[in-house]
């Protein structure tokens, strides 16, 4: 499966375009998604979609299915920002479960580097003075 990751990362860098990228990284997130001994190869695929932008937008539901699992959310973040609809995200969620991430220590780093690009702005405070 890393001979794939490699395959539709170099086909995305040649072409371009996710024509054959997306069915690529879909086979190995079939394969690998729900399978422990898989759980790093499915974040390895979701990090590959990030760098697919748009054009891996149909793998957004895969992504979405690696939330979850803490060692498997940051890379799925990561991804679900670069390619999902910015309109459709739930940022709340998306930070919730780099949070999640984040307590477990599976991923500490990763999870920080998602929280960091997920979490909602603050609401802005008037800074009046009286």
């Amino acid at each position: 499966m890393d001979t794939d990751l490699a395959i539709a990362l170099a086909l995305w860098r040649i072409t371009g375009e996710g024509g054959r990228s997306v069915p690529a990284l879909a086979s190995v997130f079939g394969t690998s998604i729900g399978r422990q001994w898989l759980h790093r190869t499915a974040a390895r695929a979701a990090r590959v979609t990030a760098v697919l932008g748009p054009a891996g937008r149909p793998l957004t539901t895969r992504l979405q299915a690696l939330l979850d699992n803490p060692a498997q959310a940051p890379s799925a973040i990561l991804g679900l920002l670069a390619v999902a609809d910015p309109a459709g995200l739930d940022r709340a969620r998306l930070a919730e479960a780099s949070l999640h991430s984040g307590e477990t220590r599976t991923d500490l780093k990763g999870a920080c580097d998602a929280y960091g690009r997920s979490a909602p702005p603050p609401s802005r405070q008037s800074n009046t003075t009286g």
